[in-house]
């Protein structure tokens, strides 16, 4: 079994792993289903998949890490002026959005945009501090059920 997969693969290391996650895998499943009829096969099978498996997902890694490395150099750009502008304009929309209460857009806006914590708004909007950290007031729950989804960046 080892042998043909190593000739499969090309290497002797990875039809190793596979071979030894085919055996561990055989003693997940077989005191659940039974023992198969072929259990040789059944491994020679199981371990072939695996290998190929992970042959797959490695070819496809340097395609993932150039997506992400171009993802982190997008991100370093430095936003204009006017991206800024439009983010922040479109996070006040979100706070303000009539869908909430006026005593949740207010709060929200207090820790969203001035960066308050949850005990500050608290303390400015004269309301307790729940147990759980955040300031307590009638509509909460029901503002929690209906809030609005964040729009998407664009990009």
């Amino acid at each position: 079994m080892l042998t043909s997969l190593v000739r499969t693969t090309g290497s002797f290391e990875l039809a190793e792993d596979a071979v030894a996650d085919a055996v561990e895998k055989a003693l997940h499943v077989w005191p659940v289903h039974g023992v198969p009829p072929e259990p040789r096969a059944w491994l020679t099978l199981t371990a072939r998949r695996r290998a190929v498996d992970v042959l797959r997902r490695e070819a496809l890694r340097e395609g993932k890490h150039s997506q992400a490395a171009a993802l982190l150099e997008a991100d370093d750009a430095v936003p204009t002026e006017s991206v800024v502008r439009d983010d922040l304009l479109r996070l006040l929309f979100t706070c303000c959005h009539p869908s909430l209460s006026a005593p949740t857009q207010v709060a929200l806006a207090l820790k969203v945009l001035c960066g308050l914590s949850t005990a500050e708004v608290a303390r400015a909007l004269l309301v307790p501090e729940g147990d759980d950290g955040q300031a307590a007031h009638p509509s909460a729950a029901q503002d929690r059920r209906r809030t609005p989804a964040l729009p998407r960046p664009r990009r």
